[in-house]
């Protein structure tokens, strides 16, 4: 089975909140977009099996989370997990 990812495309939206000065803790999620292609080849002949090529579109989700904290006024360092 071999399985390569030729592109994706995401859009997540962020809700949060903010902690004293300088901090941002928050939620994240969205959707993906990516096309996939899979192939399925077998040396087998003693089981049958059909070799399949898919080169398919496929959708799915995205959610984490992160925190941002601001050092200065003009720059930000945070963590995200998703």
């Amino acid at each position: 089975v071999t399985r390569e990812m030729d592109y994706a495309v995401s859009a997540r939206g962020r809700v949060g909140f903010v902690a004293g000065d300088a901090a941002l803790f928050y939620a994240t999620g969205g959707v993906s977009y990516a096309k996939i292609d899979q192939t399925f080849t077998t040396t087998n002949t003693a089981n049958s099996f059909t070799e399949v090529n898919d080169d398919k579109m496929r959708f799915g989700f995205q959610g984490g989370g992160g925190v941002e904290v601001a050092v200065n006024r003009g720059f930000a360092l945070g963590l995200e997990y998703l």
